[in-house]
């Protein structure tokens, strides 16, 4: 017999305590330490002048994995003690600080990137042919090459840390909404308030009934706060040109297609596909519609 899944987080399995967690707790702490080490590295390592000294490169790659890591994990954790209870203030400041230890690494990162770019192309190629760094060699040269593009590691740094309280801080604001989105349903005689996240649920129910009613209060319930939504979405894509233009890009596309490594061709021509088949999908739709009524 199989053991049916339950439908909770055990997140005490990874660490006990919830959001009050001394375990958590040690571990940002340590983290911290670590990104800090990360950072003393990165101010006493200039561009090698030769194969021999894209040694000090090796400590610094092994604790930008290492922190890249536990940033992820820390991060997961802290979405999901916020999602299982969206009233849990100590849950939103973990975030904040998961965020701003986040925006430390990815500034380090960007100034180890910079180093990157300034490396010589001779003494780049032998470092990137060795045996040892051949896994790492896509994301090594994608990274030098994008760092090259950007602004200054100094503005770059500027930039994130900013954004910490600028762009993610928008969508923590979204979050913030959703959290506050009730939408009543009736459900054995009585009325209970369904999450967001519950409501959509329902719009997948086997019922059509449930799905025709708890449909329209969906409706009503974003159209209460559409407006600070769209001031939300507004925001988050005018910090973002922002930052393309500092840097000279003139494509709102630029860094989508360079995340997904794809190029724009590819992009157009995927949408050159769906136009053409758009009629059929379209007349499609139209009759089911007229069958449902």
């Amino acid at each position: 017999m199989k053991t049916p899944l339950q439908p909770t987080w055990d997140l005490e399995s990874i660490f006990s305590g919830g959001s009050s967690s001394e375990a958590f707790a040690t571990y940002l702490i340590e983290l911290e330490q670590d990104v800090r080490q990360l950072q003393h590295l990165l101010n006493e390592t200039p561009a090698p002048t030769s194969l021999e000294e894209t040694a000090a490169f090796y400590p610094i790659l092994e604790l930008l994995q290492s922190c890249y890591v536990r940033i992820s994990e820390g991060s997961a954790f802290v979405s999901c003690l916020s999602s299982q209870n969206q009233k849990d203030k100590k849950a939103t400041q973990l975030q904040g600080a998961i965020s701003s230890l986040g925006a430390m690494l990815n500034g380090s990162k960007s100034k180890f990137d910079n180093t990157l770019s300034q490396t010589s192309d001779s003494v780049w190629d032998a470092w990137i042919a060795r045996e040892d760094i051949q896994p790492l060699a896509f994301a090594l040269n994608e990274s030098r090459t994008l760092a090259r593009e950007k602004l200054s590691p100094e503005l770059e740094g500027l930039a994130l840390d900013l954004g910490v309280d600028g762009y993610h801080g928008w969508g923590k604001f979204y979050n913030t909404i959703v959290s506050k989105v009730n939408i009543p349903f009736e459900q054995a005689g009585e009325t209970v308030m369904l999450s967001a996240g519950q409501a959509a649920n329902k719009l997948s129910d086997s019922d059509r009934n449930v799905r025709e009613t708890v449909f329209a209060s969906w409706e009503q319930a974003w159209t209460d706060v559409e407006d600070f939504c769209a001031d939300t979405l507004n925001h988050l894509a005018g910090f973002r040109l922002k930052l393309y233009e500092k840097r000279g890009w003139d494509d709102i596309l630029k860094e989508p297609l360079a995340i997904n490594r794809m190029s724009r061709q590819t992009l157009d021509t995927m949408w050159d596909v769906i136009n053409g088949a758009k009629p059929a999908l379209v007349r499609y739709l139209e009759r089911k519609a007229e069958l449902l009524g």
